[in-house]
């Protein structure tokens, strides 16, 4: 997956430390974009009235803007956690249980013993963790795991937000972080993908579920 910060949105973030007067905002908001391979995101230019290239907002029907509320600032390490497989992890399984989950959050990058790295997706207690794709091989109980943050660094994480269809929508590739709640007066922040590389088209009565994460590099 991929993830930006526009260039207006550094303009926001680096204007609250150069400025006497900085602006600030009491809610921020979570908006969807469409088109893209589910890998790709907007150009850093990317406004609300105008995302770039093929890039838009959704538009399906019951679809708006959700208000979310980020966490204080904390540190972002690749080293979150080193522990074990507690239960043999079968080939084709997507939820795995480990010896323990301290310190995970949804979004945090996994490896299960022999496995390339995968994305956590969710974390439903029990030692319990989901993968953002199925096991390949089989992992035998007592296999190493490591998890931890995609890069070191500095991150605030939001709390989970929930967009419900009325009717169909075409496919969703990522989530936006925006100033206002609907229209094209505000600013864009961030972009992202959605952590397991899916794009889901949804259809009446169904929900969709983002975790907002931003992750400054350093």
């Amino acid at each position: 997956m991929a993830q930006i910060f526009s260039n207006e949105g550094l303009t926001v973030i680096l204007n609250q430390v150069i400025t006497a007067t900085p602006t600030t905002y009491s809610n921020l908001y979570v908006g969807l974009f469409t088109s893209g391979s589910g890998s790709t995101v907007p150009a850093n230019t990317a406004t609300l009235s105008a995302f770039g290239g093929s890039f838009a907002e959704q538009n399906g029907s019951g679809y708006s803007r959700q208000v979310v509320s980020f966490g204080a600032p904390a540190s972002a390490t690749t080293s979150v956690l080193s522990t074990t497989l507690s239960a043999q992890a079968t080939s084709g399984v997507y939820i795995v249980t480990l010896t323990s989950t301290t310190g995970l959050v949804v979004g945090m990058n996994i490896v299960i013993g022999t496995e390339s790295t995968k994305v956590i997706t969710g974390l439903p207690g029990g030692n319990q963790v989901v993968l953002s794709s199925a096991i390949v091989s089989t992992q035998s109980n007592g296999a190493t795991v490591t998890a931890g943050d995609a890069v070191n660094g500095e991150k605030t994480l939001g709390a989970q937000v929930t967009f419900s269809a009325t009717g169909p929508w075409t496919a969703s590739t990522g989530y936006f972080i925006t100033t206002v709640g609907s229209g094209t007066s505000g600013k864009t922040l961030y972009f992202s993908n959605f952590a397991d590389g899916s794009t889901p088209a949804l259809a009446a009565n169904d929900t969709l579920k983002v975790t907002p994460t931003w992750l400054m590099s350093n």
